[in-house]
């Protein structure tokens, strides 16, 4: 069964594998569906011991438990889409939308952003992107890319997402949540950016609620830091200082979720409307 096309960014892939493999992607990037055909594929299989695996190429491929191969695939949805944000950067962000314009949620790994993203989708927020958002540097729109927010068991549980539970164990690592919620459904929200905000969920003290935005060399390293490889940096450096110059860059550490979301209201209440 094949899976797609499906478009990241400005990427076209298909996932090719078993029924209930491909179905399983086919339910959980419907909302990447696209009538343009597929330049790239991922093999995902089923093995007869119980593990699956996942192949991009023959050099980029990966074999386990089916819980680490859905992430992988997820990954590799992740490169197609980074590698194809050419008119700007790709940051490692997730990205929501307010009547304002859109905010992006940075952060490394397991810093919270996609539980925090999902958090503030569910409090009303419109659901833009995950794991990558693409910035034009001119123009500062952010194009969509609505793979499913990666939840960890964690994080649903923070959020009050229910994981299902497959004998397989195909959630134990990530849950590919879909949220009903986009900017392409009927919610008049521009697609311009209007801040990007370092998530970090911290164990001690936050500090007081209303972080200062960075300024100048502080901001520009804090996002060339959290961009994806581009295949020019000085190009990516210069699409970095052209957002830093023209929209917030805010810190944002919390405690917990409700925490990071009201530090979240908070803060977007203090910015400009997009232009």
């Amino acid at each position: 069964m094949r899976a797609g096309p499906f478009l990241a960014v400005d990427q076209t892939f298909s996932i090719v594998g078993d029924d209930d493999v491909a179905g399983l992607f086919e339910a959980a990037l419907a909302d990447l569906r696209t009538d343009r055909r597929a330049t790239e594929r991922i093999t995902v299989k089923r093995h007869r011991n119980g593990e699956w695996s996942a192949r991009r190429s023959r050099s980029d491929q990966v074999r386990g438990q089916p819980d680490v191969v859905v992430a992988r695939t997820l990954q590799y949805v992740n490169r197609f889409a980074s590698s194809s944000a050419r008119d700007g950067i790709a940051l490692h962000a997730a990205a929501v939308s307010t009547p304002l314009g859109v905010i992006a949620l940075a952060g490394v790994s397991g810093a919270g952003k996609s539980t925090l993203a999902a958090a503030a989708v569910l409090d009303g927020y419109g659901f833009v992107a995950d794991e990558v958002t693409a910035i034009d540097s001119e123009t500062l729109t952010v194009t969509p890319f609505r793979r499913p927010l990666g939840l960890r068991e964690g994080g649903a549980a923070a959020v009050g997402v229910d994981i299902p539970v497959n004998p397989d164990g195909r959630f134990d690592e990530v849950y590919p949540w879909r949220p009903a919620v986009g900017v392409e459904n009927g919610r008049d929200h521009p697609t311009r950016l209007i801040g990007v905000f370092e998530v970090e969920r911290c164990e001690d003290d936050p500090g007081p609620q209303g972080g200062e935005p960075l300024s100048g060399g502080a901001a520009l390293s804090a996002l060339a830091r959290l961009s994806y490889l581009a295949a020019d940096p000085v190009v990516a450096f210069r699409h970095a200082e052209n957002i830093a110059r023209r929209v917030p860059f805010v810190p944002l550490r919390f405690s917990d979720t409700a925490d990071g979301l009201e530090r979240l209201r908070s803060t977007i209440a203090t910015f400009e409307p997009a232009g």
